[in-house]
């Protein structure tokens, strides 16, 4: 594809800021550099994204693709961090000693739902977990495969 044409400049306009996409990701589509990619937005009068911004974009777009695809790491619409902040506070606000419950170890804790449910975090559905005792306990659950 030429970009020398004003149908395909327009494609490129719509490619880099309409949908998003990356200078490198536009320009393995069109099989050229990314620098040649950049020079022609600049060509054009487009800012070129800073790396920064770049970076962010990927992120919040690959977010976004997590949500879509209802990955287990983005039950009910929401990412694991949130509840898993929310649940710590509700561990740590209720004394509850930070020591796994399956090995005993004081390391590396992370909350635990017990009905599965990231959203239910009560007391009552919450316990501590090691890293390799939350993963094992997952692992045997059927929850990564």
């Amino acid at each position: 594809m030429s970009l020398a044409d004003e149908p395909e400049r327009g494609w490129l306009r719509h490619q880099y800021l309409t949908l998003g996409k990356s200078a490198r990701s536009i320009a393995r589509e069109l099989e050229v550099s990314h620098s040649a990619v950049g020079w022609l937005l600049r060509d054009l009068g487009i800012p070129v994204r800073s790396q920064a911004e770049a970076t962010s974009l990927a992120v919040t777009q690959s977010n976004a693709l997590r949500a879509d695809n209802k990955s287990h790491h983005w039950k009910g619409g929401r990412s694991a961090g949130y509840t898993y902040k929310e649940s710590r506070r509700v561990l740590c606000g209720a004394g509850i000693p930070k020591r796994c419950a399956h090995c005993g170890t004081t390391e590396r804790l992370v909350p635990h739902h017990k009905d599965g449910n990231r959203a239910g975090n009560v007391l009552e559905n919450l316990m501590w977990l090691c890293r390799s005792c939350h993963t094992t306990l997952h692992w045997a659950q059927g929850d990564y495969q």
